[in-house]
């Protein structure tokens, strides 16, 4: 465990999009994401306007962002909310802490 994961204490409702084997997300055939069975993950939910890059490099506001442990990807959902950018963290020796997902 993670000295991050000590700050977990929401419990958040994740909701992964399904990806193809490269990686993209999965649609159908009029252009919607599909979705995976959602499930709870431990994070930390910030309220928060903020302006980000999304995926396109396009300036967008977030309405808040997530601080988790979870690899949680674009497109993806958190409590109903579309996750429109990540930043991964990580420790001193190079491995995966966490990351921060940013929603609309």
């Amino acid at each position: 465990m993670s000295l991050t994961e000590d700050y977990y204490n929401e419990d958040l409702i994740w909701t992964p999009a399904q990806r193809n084997v490269d990686g993209t997300t999965k649609k159908d055939g009029s252009g919607r994401v599909l979705y995976n069975t959602p499930q709870t993950i431990r994070g930390c939910l910030t309220e928060k306007i903020k302006l980000i890059r999304d995926k396109t490099g396009k300036e967008v506001v977030s309405s808040g962002h997530a601080t988790l442990s979870e690899s949680v990807g674009l497109d993806d959902k958190i409590n109903g909310r579309l996750v429109i950018a990540v930043s991964a963290h990580k420790d001193l020796d190079g491995n995966d802490e966490g990351r921060t997902v940013y929603m609309a």
